[in-house]
């Protein structure tokens, strides 16, 4: 595989900047030219950290995001969200001017927009916007959970943690383990384990996913890790009990 990149932009950002824009600048242009994934006139392509991570295997996640979050504060990027369900939350990127003026090329589609606008008979009637999770009371314990998580993962990337600016999360598989670990091990010890998580290196600097914080050997050494060591981080938590678990001294 052979990747390239401008120098110029390497030398006013980093080599790594300048790979991964490469990158999106080629999506972007390809889908101005074939008029796809087109919003607001300019055209934008979509990828997780993982995603990138997957395709840029010389780069860690961490190096990935860090690099993202500088194009984007230097100017050469703009961040948007355009999926069809709310609860995917892959980011989209689109180049700057900035960016074209070291290509020559642009990746604007003018009268893109004004041939997707509706007469206002055929407008469908506004949703309420909804209100984020962060911002309201959860309505079941499930989202008690996932609240939990969320204040979390703001506070440390409010600190400067590199982490992206909204979690990456695949809601149905997360809530399938929340469900599991309930039933196996209670609602008390899950959020002992979530708050436990926002210490731990491991956690952060694995991108603080939920499902790794609530995964067999992660979520068992984050409960044990004061009672028991490092000596639990290599076991399941299939090895513990209920029993166990619930006496604890925390």
């Amino acid at each position: 595989m052979t990747h390239s990149f401008n120098t110029d932009i390497a030398k006013e950002c980093g080599v790594n900047e300048a790979i991964i824009l490469d990158n999106i600048y080629f999506w972007c242009l390809h889908n101005a030219q074939n008029e796809m994934n087109v919003h607001n006139g300019r055209a934008w392509t979509y990828n997780s950290v993982k995603a990138f991570a997957e395709q840029f295997d010389y780069l860690t996640p961490n190096a990935i995001a860090k690099a993202l979050k500088n194009l984007e504060s230097k100017g050469f990027l703009i961040a948007g969200c355009f999926n069809n369900s709310r609860l995917n939350h892959t980011k989209w990127y689109s180049v700057t001017e900035k960016t074209e003026k070291f290509y020559g090329k642009k990746t604007t589609v003018e009268n893109h927009d004004s041939k997707e606008i509706k007469k206002p008979e055929e407008k469908a009637p506004q949703k309420k916007a909804k209100v984020s999770l962060l911002d309201r009371e959860p309505k079941n314990i499930l989202e008690q959970i996932e609240k939990k998580y969320l204040q979390n993962y703001k506070q440390l990337h409010d600190e400067g943690k590199p982490l992206t600016e909204t979690p990456i999360v695949n809601w149905s598989i997360a809530r399938a383990i929340e469900k599991d670990c309930l039933v196996k091990y209670g609602f008390e010890n899950i959020m002992k384990a979530i708050e436990k998580s926002k210490h731990n290196d491991f956690c952060i600097n694995t991108g603080y996913s939920l499902t790794t914080i609530l995964s067999a050997k992660v979520f068992a050494s984050l409960l044990y890790e004061n009672k028991k060591g490092s000596a639990y981080s290599q076991s399941g938590i299939d090895d513990l009990s209920k029993d166990d678990l619930e006496n604890i001294n925390f």
